[in-house]
């Protein structure tokens, strides 16, 4: 693990802390460290997925929720894979940036697209 890595993760951290992630009164959410790739390489390398990941009918689940990233990632709308650090993954698309005034970091919004495995 390199020093820019463990300092990027911080930043994380701190930028998690300061950001209000949109939680539904009684809902918990997953909080899980990761990154995301787009055609099998990585194109945003520090994320923190905050989601719930509920379960629907006949087995079926479905989850969304937002990332928490660095200021200045190279998000966009569109799809990605998230792989979380816990070793699951699955394809999500990116449906909202807001970049509110006063805060470095956006508000990014994502649903995901099949199973998270």
């Amino acid at each position: 693990m390199t020093l820019n890595w463990r300092l990027q993760r911080k930043s994380l951290r701190s930028a998690a802390e300061r950001h209000s992630v949109r939680q539904p009164k009684g809902v918990e959410l997953e909080r899980v460290d990761g990154h995301l790739e787009k055609g099998g390489k990585i194109v945003v390398n520090d994320v923190l997925a905050c989601f719930e990941n509920r379960k629907g009918g006949e087995g079926s689940k479905s989850w969304d929720g937002q990332l928490i990233v660095l200021p200045g990632s190279p998000i966009e709308l569109q799809d990605y894979t998230l792989v979380l650090d816990d070793g699951r993954r699955g394809d999500i698309v990116v449906d909202d940036i807001n970049h509110r005034h006063g805060q470095a970091a956006p508000d990014v919004s994502f649903q995901g697209k099949g199973p998270l495995a």
